[in-house]
């Protein structure tokens, strides 16, 4: 079962098209934490319904705003699936996304991380450019593996919003308080065996 997470703050113009794309997933045995970060918005009672409607969905609120990286983390710790997906407030998943990526790990047991391409869209909705970072990372040798992944340094994150094993990020440090930390994480990811 994989466990996805929406971290939260004052997400309340996007919260409700990205939770129901989760919920709409083609597949469905997974577990969903949104962690609201003390959001002054409508965010909590967003999540407070969803949350009523749906079994699979577990809605902590902070009672103060600890940043992004802590929010982040905690959900994680907080998480018992085998894999584990980050979701931020305003992210839309294409229906098959999970149930695709699900598929290829299972497949693939080397395989740490598996993510779809990407489009970028505007306040509406519409489609404004596609985002392609070509982090094809297949290589047998994580030497390799991590030289790719600095020379194609992406200009955007978006792998770590993808479907993740668990036992593989919990051997990294998380996310930290710091700029692109993000790039961190993956790199410990890529590395890894």
């Amino acid at each position: 079962m994989p466990l996805l997470s929406t971290e939260s703050y004052n997400g309340e113009n996007y919260l409700r098209k990205a939770v129901e794309s989760i919920l709409n997933q083609t597949f469905t045995d997974f577990e969903l934490i949104i962690r609201d970060n003390a959001s002054t918005d409508d965010t909590e009672t967003i999540c407070r319904t969803f949350a009523a409607q749906d079994s699979r969905i577990l809605y902590i609120r902070d009672n103060q705003n600890r940043g992004a990286a802590h929010n982040y983390n905690q959900v994680f710790l907080q998480a018992s699936g085998k894999y584990f997906r980050w979701a931020a407030h305003d992210d839309i998943l294409a229906e098959s996304n999970i149930e695709r990526c699900f598929n290829y790990l299972e497949a693939h047991p080397s395989v740490v991380l598996c993510y779809p391409k990407t489009l970028i869209i505007d306040k509406h909705g519409n489609i404004t450019s596609f985002y392609d970072d070509d982090m094809n990372l297949l290589d047998d040798d994580p030497v390799t593996r991590l030289k790719k992944f600095w020379l194609r340094h992406a200009a955007e994150c978006n792998a770590v919003f993808g479907l993740i094993r668990s036992d593989a990020l919990r051997r990294t440090r998380l996310i930290g308080a710091y700029n692109s930390s993000d790039y961190i994480t993956l790199a410990n990811l890529v590395g890894q065996i």
